[in-house]
């Protein structure tokens, strides 16, 4: 009798703990996070999703605004890159001093955290130390959790910091020692180039066979630099200086790189190493040193001039390599759930970009046709893909008078949420000129709330065109080229009342 009641509190006992594991599963209104219980902070470094990965995206700067790329995608992201110069970026009077403080604010104000991609471009002894510890103070200055991704694609050949793996690992170490000492709301992430094509001798910086290095790159020690030695292990820097890792990898086509060509299936788990003699970074790099890992950079290639052939469709193309990177748990292919769990987060390369594969633009961009994005944007609706964990600066018209007359007076009502102290702005535009028929400004403090904006249209105003009411939400004091957030709506003006 004592054995079946022992029994029997075991199964309830089995049966609540699997009740609790379903509900950690499922339900949306679970904290997800390892590392923070309430929003991070500049005390905090990024918190780790306990399951699920961050949404991320990497744009050219006004290709679109960060606020238009959210829109167009219908939600806000997680994580936005950036790629900077290192030191240059310490340069106060240097581009990169500028597009760094302006990156990290439009972050802040998307409700997104930053991924820096520093780049030593003069070479791995082209800084010092104090620059190193200037930088680390700076960033922590920036008050939010910042992913530092420093001279990526290490093994790769065509950056001036590549297959050097001593040097590499050495000022990797000193960089990280540094930042981890001083910026306690960073993390060093280390990504080298997925592994197909590894060692790419004709590049740039390919290394020479008499180079010291040479032999430790040599991993299955037959005289030679192939594609059968380790293409990660020889530049790992050591868990006490990682925080993440991860690595890169475009669908380029399949007959080769510059083909319009529908990735094949199961293309993303072999790049992955599974079934493929390429080792499987995932396993070995994530779940071997227990780290996160970050897709840091991955698209699919669309030559709108199909110079090379293929003839496959831009939404064909991008929709199935979402549907293959984005798979959470379909047994049909590799999964983030079942064969990835250690991934995080994943960036989308979202450019539209030269490259000399095609010798012209290359479509990168998952937001350049709805087809795409709506696709996009369903494939992540799931509460294990997590967007962005921050308040951010936005905006809705809840009402505005879709016709109007000159010379009349009307009241538009905006909801919004603000970060800090930002301006409201409102305009009656034509869609031709963008000429300006009439307009309204209000200043609001942080937090959400909603306003009502007169207007008066102007007296002059033409009737029959067509014209659109403008909303803006700005740093205090700027104007609609910094905006944050903005809604159009169209309005027709009459001339009369009749």
């Amino acid at each position: 009798m004592e054995f079946l009641r022992t029994r029997i509190l075991l199964q309830r006992l089995l049966f609540t703990f699997a009740c609790i594991a379903l509900i950690l599963l499922f339900s949306g209104s679970t904290p997800l996070f390892w590392a923070a219980d309430k929003l991070p902070n500049a005390l905090h470094k990024p918190p780790i999703p306990r399951l699920g990965a961050y949404l991320g995206a990497i744009l050219l700067e006004g290709q679109p605004p960060m606020y238009q790329f959210n829109r167009d995608c219908g939600f806000h992201h997680a994580l936005f890159m950036e790629f900077l110069k290192f030191p240059d970026v310490l340069n106060g009077q240097g581009g990169d001093h500028t597009k760094i403080i302006s990156f990290v604010n439009l972050c802040k104000a998307s409700g997104a955290m930053p991924v820096l991609t520093l780049e030593t471009s003069a070479g791995l002894n082209s800084y010092t130390s104090e620059q190193i510890s200037q930088f680390a103070v700076w960033l922590k200055e920036f008050d939010v959790p910042i992913f530092l991704r420093w001279n990526h694609e290490m093994n790769g050949s065509w950056y001036p910091w590549g297959q050097q793996p001593t040097l590499y690992i050495s000022k990797y170490v000193e960089f990280a020692e540094t930042i981890h000492a001083e910026a306690n709301n960073v993390v060093m992430v280390w990504t080298p180039n997925q592994g197909w094509g590894y060692p790419w001798v004709s590049g740039q910086y390919a290394i020479k066979p008499d180079s010291p290095d040479f032999p430790l790159l040599d991993t299955n020690k037959d005289g030679r630099l192939t594609e059968e030695d380790d293409p990660y292990g020889p530049y790992y820097p050591g868990d006490n200086a990682v925080d993440w890792v991860g690595f890169s990898f475009y669908h380029w086509g399949n007959s080769g790189n510059g083909y319009n060509e529908i990735p094949f299936d199961g293309k993303w788990g072999l790049i992955n190493g599974i079934d493929n003699p390429i080792p499987n970074f995932h396993d070995i790099f994530a779940k071997g040193h227990n780290k996160p890992m970050m897709i840091a950079e991955t698209s699919a290639l669309y030559d709108p001039n199909n110079v090379k052939g293929g003839g496959a469709s831009e939404a064909d193309i991008k929709i199935e390599w979402i549907k293959q990177v984005y798979n959470l748990s379909d047994p049909g292919s590799a999964s983030i759930m079942v064969d990835f769990p250690m991934i995080k987060a994943i960036c989308w390369f979202s450019q539209l970009k030269y490259e000399q594969e095609v010798n012209g633009q290359v479509d990168w961009r998952i937001n350049s046709i709805q087809e795409v994005s709506s696709y996009y944007a369903t494939i992540t609706a799931t509460h294990l893909f997590h967007k962005a964990i921050f308040r951010a600066d936005s905006l809705t018209i809840l009402s505005a008078p879709t016709t109007v007359q000159p010379g009349q007076q009307y009241v538009v009502k905006i909801k919004y949420s603000a970060t800090t102290k930002r301006d409201i702005i409102l305009n009656l535009l034509d869609s031709t000129s963008y000429g300006w028929h009439g307009g309204g400004q209000v200043t609001v403090e942080a937090g959400s709330g909603m306003v009502s904006l007169n207007i008066t249209v102007l007296p002059d105003t033409p009737g029959g065109a067509e014209y659109f009411w403008d909303v803006l939400i700005v740093p205090d004091g700027g104007d609609w080229t910094n905006a944050l957030d903005r809604e159009q709506m169209n309005v027709s003006v009459i001339s009369d009342a009749s």
